[in-house]
């Protein structure tokens, strides 16, 4: 890949190739390592894509998201698919998503970032700022747990 984001032309690759025998490799490791760096992903699309995995969406919210073209870099791929699993495992019975503490944070935190009249289900609108504030708790939360041994009885 060029500075400006092209491809490197073939007919460069084969000139650049009788220099030196290893220049395809090297512009295969440059692209793999470097091609994302130019690349701009929307924070808010990505948000919310994080909220829809928080709220138990799974793989296909990524794959969506990637088809949308929201998912850009493959580091954030990697980190969605990641996420998928770890909120999978953190919404089971005996997950930390299902404790009563977990629950009695996440309601105040919804709670102070919420705006507009409570709707048929007690539920009010979350605003942006509340939605990355959740979603921090639970990234926060995530770790803690990941840190944290349980203990064994």
């Amino acid at each position: 890949m060029m500075a400006n984001g092209e491809e490197v032309p073939e007919d460069l690759i084969v000139k650049l190739s009788r220099r030196d025998g290893m220049a395809r490799m090297k512009i295969a490791k440059y692209k793999k390592e470097y091609g994302d760096m130019d690349v701009e992903e929307d924070p808010k699309a990505i948000l919310e894509v994080m909220s829809k995995i928080y709220a138990g969406g799974g793989k296909d919210v990524v794959l969506e998201a990637q088809e949308k073209g929201i998912i850009l870099k493959a580091e954030t791929l990697q980190k969605a698919y990641s996420t998928v699993d770890t909120v999978r495992k953190a919404s089971q019975d005996d997950g930390v998503f299902s404790s009563a503490t977990f629950k009695q944070y996440q309601k105040f935190i919804l709670n102070s970032t919420s705006t507009g009249p409570l709707d048929f289900n007690g539920a009010r609108e979350l605003t942006e700022e509340g939605m990355e504030a959740d979603g921090d708790f639970r990234m926060m939360v995530l770790k803690w747990e990941s840190e944290t041994p349980r203990p064994v009885s």
